[in-house]
């Protein structure tokens, strides 16, 4: 019997019964609020943590950050199980929690080195002295988990996974990135109102690029949220490091680096992305050159 051909790596659309495209609106809509909601409250809950304990900051934002970000997790696993049905574990599945490919995680685990050695350099080009605190372990444990797995889980595996069940990649990965980008909106706002107006251009039009790798990254690993997980984790670290940073002495592109970098960590995040899963007309364009 002759085998089907198959286009490997791209992501599964799972069984089960597709529910309307005004049922999919409500649930992203619903588990979007949610969202929202919570992490609007992020400040109270660390706060109220602070006066009932003396346990140190960083340390406080760990424990109520993640706590919400387990509710805004249940939240997309339920909102999932009401739209398709099934078992909690059958949601947790269409997440990309229990699928694992290999191939997509040495990519996400090679993009995130790349980042973290860009951030160095970064360090060494604009001589910057370390003002490291003691618990910068416990603040990248927060931006791991109250971040990268939060947002990954919301934007990749939730929005972008349900609407690529409906629609073509291109419109999934447009609307998810769009909603990843705004998420960001309350300190591109700040910035704007403060005058710096290419910062705000900057914390909205980068993660609306870094939607896209994420997206792809997603969609050829077969719809598992671990590489973009660690692709995720790794530019985040980078931030951390940043933060930490004192400028002291630049070179001469010590004045502008700020501004270029991220879209330069994007690009070899995007060209990592399609090493590893080149479109289906690099690849058709590869087999046959081999041929």
């Amino acid at each position: 019997m002759a085998k089907k051909n198959v286009t490997p790596g791209v992501m599964k659309r799972r069984g089960g019964s597709k529910p309307k495209m005004v049922t999919l609106l409500i649930a992203l809509a619903a588990v979007l609020g949610v969202n929202e909601f919570l992490w609007s409250r992020c400040e109270f809950v660390w706060r109220t943590l602070l006066t009932l304990t003396h346990w140190p900051g960083e340390v406080v934002v760990l424990i109520g950050k993640g706590g919400l970000t387990v509710f805004v997790i249940l939240a997309a696993v339920l909102a999932i199980r009401l739209l398709h049905g099934g078992s909690m574990r059958g949601a947790v599945r269409r997440l990309g929690f229990l699928t694992l490919d290999r191939r997509q995680l040495l990519a996400g685990g090679i993009i995130a080195g790349v980042l973290v050695a860009l951030a160095l350099a970064q360090w060494m080009i604009l001589r910057c002295s370390a003002t490291w605190g003691q618990l910068v372990l416990v603040q990248m444990a927060t931006v791991g988990f109250a971040f990268v797995l939060h947002e990954e889980v919301v934007y990749r595996g939730f929005v972008f996974g349900e609407l690529r069940r409906r629609t073509s990649f291109a419109t999934a990965a447009v609307i998810s990135s769009v909603l990843f980008a705004l998420w960001h909106w309350e300190p591109a706002l700040e910035a704007y109102r403060n005058g710096h107006h290419e910062v705000a251009v900057i914390q909205l039009s980068a993660p609306f690029l870094a939607g896209f790798a994420l997206a792809w990254l997603f969609e050829r690993g077969g719809g598992s949220l671990w590489g973009p997980i660690v692709a995720h984790f790794g530019q985040a670290v980078g931030q951390v490091f940043k933060v930490h940073f004192a400028t002291s002495t630049p070179l001469w592109i010590g004045g502008n680096v700020w501004k270029v970098m991220p879209f330069i960590e994007i690009g070899v995040m995007t060209l990592i992305v399609l090493r590893f899963y080149p479109s289906a007309s690099r690849a058709g364009s590869r087999r046959r050159s081999r041929g």
